[in-house]
């Protein structure tokens, strides 16, 4: 999975951002990395319509943004794709804390402010093996063959990200930086309690299969 030593000059850069995953800070790394004009972000540079447009992706060597590996697949050059993955409980509370302090995301997702209530309506749909999902991990399909099918596709911990962008900037022979964290939510913090954790964990348990074999490999 993570066995890359070199990146073709051909081959676009992809981050798949997957919701609180440290997505936002490694933008900024690849803009100070690379430079901005380089960098094309999802809602930013472009708009998702324009992923399968050659003229228009090819003014990028990074490509990032809120897509999945199958919206991904529309680039229409050879890519290397990059993701990271978080633990499945702090990764909801946080994407729910994050939604709640902005008031135009907590409308779209209909939140009542009690996240115990809310995740047995839209938002418990949309967290639920939100990771898998964007990742293009099928419902029983065996991690192991999964990765090995998906040579291109190199997923890392979110705590181990930084690991991540120095071999990202080492194969593209360029000297690393510290990677700025970016994008804490500004919503009320939130209380774990037993039943929110049983809850998320009961709505994430392929997510939480994703989280461990990252860890044990």
């Amino acid at each position: 999975m993570h066995s890359f030593d070199r990146i073709d000059d051909h081959e676009k850069i992809v981050f798949i951002h997957i919701p609180k995953t440290a997505g936002t800070s490694v933008n900024h790394f690849f803009r100070q990395l690379i430079g901005h004009d380089r960098v094309g972000w999802l809602g930013i540079e472009f708009n998702m319509d324009e992923l399968p447009l050659a003229e228009r992706m090819g003014e990028f060597r990074i490509i990032g943004g809120h897509f999945t590996a199958v919206q991904a697949s529309r680039i229409p050059f050879p890519l290397i794709r990059f993701s990271t993955v978080r633990e499945p409980v702090s990764r909801v509370i946080s994407y729910y804390r994050h939604a709640w302090g902005i008031p135009s995301e907590a409308k779209a997702m209909e939140l009542t402010g009690d996240i115990l209530t809310d995740l047995d309506k839209k938002f418990g749909s949309l967290v639920t093996n939100q990771q898998c999902r964007f990742l293009g991990i099928r419902e029983g399909q065996d991690l192991k063959e999964f990765f090995s099918a998906n040579d291109k596709l190199h997923v890392y911990l979110v705590e181990q990200s930084g690991q991540m962008l120095k071999k990202i900037a080492s194969a593209l022979h360029l000297p690393m930086h510290e990677m700025p964290v970016e994008n804490v939510g500004k919503g009320p913090l939130i209380e774990p309690t037993p039943a929110v954790v049983d809850k998320v964990k009961s709505i994430t348990k392929r997510d939480e299969d994703l989280y461990e074999f990252l860890l044990a490999n």
